[in-house]
């Protein structure tokens, strides 16, 4: 019985886990992003100074790797729910379960490297000039976002937004 319990306990806190990352992978990377690109675009672009020309090719290289960027959201969710579904079932299958799981993350490591791809493109695009300014600016939206991260994991803060 206390086998059967650690399994579920690990199956569920597998599950949350890999929503969360999801969520957060949507969130930076995913669907947001592809939502948030044009106002991304505007504000790089009265930021850094871009020119009309430049603008332009930022824009291709954004709507070249669209298709594939949707490609491995589709495969994701597929994967997502085939994991579920092994996770729901009356025996788990421990094997099976961490092969999904590896399926999963491999394409969340693919993903990612699409991104990576997007910003190496981008940056070649950028003057040297322009290529400083942004490594400041994100280095700044990085900070400002990991101490956004760890008020949130504050307890007492949490309390005191509520009241």
């Amino acid at each position: 019985m206390k086998s059967i319990l650690r399994t579920l306990l690990a199956a569920s806190l597998v599950v949350a886990l890999t929503f969360a990352l999801s969520a957060h992978d949507e969130e930076h990377h995913g669907k947001e992003y592809s939502k948030d690109h044009g106002k991304h675009l505007e504000k790089m672009a009265k930021e850094l100074g871009l020119t009309p020309e430049q603008k332009k090719q930022i824009e291709k290289v954004h709507s070249d790797s669209k298709q594939s960027r949707e490609g491995y959201e589709k495969q994701k969710d597929i994967l997502r729910k085939e994991l579920h579904s092994l996770l729901s079932a009356d025996n788990l299958d421990k094997s099976a379960i961490r092969s999904k799981m590896e399926e999963i993350f491999k394409l969340k490591v693919d993903s990612k490297m699409l991104w990576i791809d997007e910003r190496i493109k981008t940056s070649e695009i950028l003057t040297s000039e322009q290529r400083t300014k942004h490594k400041e600016i994100m280095k700044k939206l990085h900070a400002d976002h990991g101490k956004k991260d760890k008020m949130k994991d504050k307890p007492g803060k949490r309390d005191k937004k509520r009241d």
